[in-house]
């Protein structure tokens, strides 16, 4: 798996990233919507099931990480994998396994990894364990072998790599795409205008790691704190179902990846989540040529090799950038506001070439799961919440430090 998109350098990750940008176009990510709408279906069936069945339709106290990360788990696995999952009710499915050993990753492998990787070679100290590693391996090269062999096209994640490797995924002929999405990272010429590669089945199976390795704690842990906060700000929670059932009912009421755009306050909370609680804690970065700054007056000179750590979560909050950081205000990430924050200060992709090439999937799925629980459920807290959020970043993601734990109250007995 060293073939992946995170561990290349130099040309190789130059050449990798201009051949897979644009399977993550927003016309890509339109197409594949769709499976994340089922499991966003099957997620609220379960739940309403369980409420009507075993709760005798009382409201039902749940822990959102659980939830969420078996939400994440079965997108990721159906839109990346093409592999079919439904981890609440089969809760203890070989990919929700794989999946929290992923989740679990130790600060010492993946500090060894980053900062010394001769020594983690040397050692053979991989960054994740064999197992899953042959798990996912096994998983792709079966899943080629099935759709190249009974000619199967699926719009998915695995398709569109299948595409690049074959050579026949499309660049968009329209400009360089943006989106509406405050928080989304727009791909920069820098990627666009290399060599395009054609992958091999390796390849392949590097780069769908890539995407379980981010996708699958990552962006629970926001949608966790994006729900958290609705919950214990019900003002807001109710404002953002209004809204979302407003947009719904001028577009026909059918939720689609573009509906799903223009719902701005959900965007806006959103954005928000990843500005109090950005996924990583910092960035790093190295320099490849010698840099020199001015600051304070004085020069310094960043040597080429050189490991910058860029703190994500302390310019996220710091008070010369956002005032009140510890408020959850989604207004500031409104059309008036959103134009005076300074550039380069609220980053949760990162910026440059080296941003997060699936932002725009990441941001996909944590909004229709935050549309599906707020459609469906009032969410509210109870006496296990901890008022104000407790944050701990003992870990690489910020997260809460014991749990986020709130009750989903039906918002129409007849389940409609």
């Amino acid at each position: 798996m060293d073939k992946n998109l995170f561990s290349l350098k130099g040309n190789k990750w130059r050449d990798m990233r201009a051949t897979l940008s644009p399977t993550f176009t927003g016309s890509k990510m339109r197409g594949m919507f769709q499976l994340i709408n089922e499991v966003g279906e099957q997620f609220v069936d379960y739940f309403k099931n369980e409420i009507q069945t075993k709760n005798n339709g009382k409201p039902m106290n749940v822990e959102l990480k659980d939830i969420l990360t078996r939400f994440t788990n079965d997108v990721i696995a159906s839109a990346a994998f093409g592999v079919k999952c439904d981890s609440l009710r089969d809760r203890n499915n070989e990919f929700y396994r794989m999946g929290a050993k992923v989740s679990n990753l130790s600060t010492w492998r993946m500090f060894i990894n980053n900062f010394c990787p001769k020594l983690a070679k040397f050692f053979r100290i991989g960054l994740i364990p064999n197992e899953v590693c042959d798990y996912l391996r096994n998983i792709v090269i079966e899943t080629i072998k099935m759709r190249e062999r009974e000619n199967i096209v699926r719009p998915d994640m695995l398709q569109l790599l299948l595409d690049a490797k074959n050579g026949t995924i499309k660049q968009d002929k329209q400009k360089i795409e943006t989106d509406n999405s405050f928080a989304a990272v727009e791909e920069s010429n820098y990627t666009q205008i290399k060599k395009r590669i054609y992958l091999d089945e390796d390849d392949v199976a590097a780069q769908a790691f890539v995407f379980f390795m981010g996708g699958f704690d990552t962006v629970s842990i926001a949608m966790c704190f994006s729900v958290y906060e609705l919950a214990l700000h019900p003002e807001l929670q109710e404002r953002l179902y209004l809204e979302n059932e407003q947009v719904l009912s001028e577009n026909n009421g059918k939720l689609t990846y573009d509906v799903l755009n223009k719902m701005k306050y959900l965007d806006m909370v959103i954005s928000e989540t990843l500005r109090k609680y950005p996924p990583p804690i910092f960035l790093d970065r190295i320099c490849d040529k010698p840099y020199t700054v001015q600051i304070d007056g004085k020069e310094i000179t960043l040597e080429k090799g050189t490991i910058l750590t860029i703190p994500l979560y302390a310019m996220h909050t710091d008070p010369n950038y956002f005032p009140e950081p510890e408020k959850f205000d989604p207004h500031r990430f409104s059309d008036e506001n959103a134009d005076k924050i300074v550039p380069l200060t609220y980053i949760p992709f990162g910026s440059g070439p080296r941003n997060c090439i699936a932002s725009r999937f990441a941001l996909m799925e944590a909004k229709t799961a935050v549309y599906f629980m707020v459609k469906h459920f009032e969410i509210l807290p109870n006496e296990k919440s901890i008022i104000p959020p407790r944050i701990t970043t003992k870990r690489i993601n910020v997260t809460m430090e014991d749990g986020f734990h709130v009750t989903l109250k039906p918002r129409n007995q007849g389940f409609i």
